[in-house]
Order: structure tokens, then sequence, then C-alpha cells
């Protein structure tokens, strides 16, 4: 092997080390901007929102106002459906339970009635 075949190939491989270092610096940098990118459409959108006033204060206060109505709501409703719907299933379980208790019931009062009809036989026989 000559030394010139040795170096040509080792600025073969420092070229791709170079061209794979590249393209991680740009996927990096493509990442980062769009990430940037992101932010900087949203600080445009809060920046032409305000602008433009959308909401008055009086509208704020109304907002405002709703958002803890609603709020209230939810920490009073929530809370009062979920014990509804527990005690609901609560019920439901207990019904069928009772049902179950009925059936085994009347299967126990219908073997012991049909036991008590039966003759009773003595189960010492005497000799005949």
């Amino acid at each position: 092997m000559s030394f010139a075949r040795i170096a040509g190939d080792l600025l073969n491989w420092l070229g791709y080390v170079v061209g794979l270092v590249a393209g991680l610096l740009e996927f990096w940098r493509f990442r980062c901007d769009r990430r940037a990118d992101a932010a900087y459409k949203q600080l445009l959108d809060e920046a032409r929102r305000d602008r433009k006033a959308i909401y008055t204060e009086e509208q704020a206060a109304k907002l405002r106002d709703l958002a803890h109505a609603l709020e209230r709501s939810v920490r009073k409703e929530i809370p009062l459906q979920a014990r509804r719907a527990f005690v609901e299933s609560q019920i439901e379980a207990t019904s069928d339970t009772i049902l179950s208790s009925v059936r085994q019931y009347e299967r126990l009062s219908g073997e012991l009635h049909k036991l008590q009809r039966t003759p009773k036989r003595s189960l010492l026989r005497s000799p005949a």
C-alpha cells in the first residue's frame, strides 16, 4: 500500500465524517428553528390580538366572572354527579344481590317442600 492511497482513503473518510457532522448540525439547527418559529408565531398572534384589543375591560370582567361561575359550578356539580353515579351502581348491585337471594330462597323452599311431601323412611330398618 502506498502513502498516496492511504492519504486518499483518509481524506475520503474525513470527508464522510465532515459531511455527517454537518448534516447533524443542520438537523439540530432545523429543530431549534422550528421551536423558535412556533414561539415567534405565538408571540406575533398575541401582539396582533392585543393590538386589535379584542376584549374591552368590561368584556374581560364579564369573562372572568363567567369563568369563576363555571369553576364554582364544576367544583359543586362534579362531586355530586360522581356520588349519584356511585349510589346508582350500588343500588343496581344490591338489587342484583337481592334478586339472586330471592331466587335461591325460592329454589331451596321448593326443594324443602318436595322433601316434606315424600314419605319419611326410617333410616334404620327393622329386620324382617
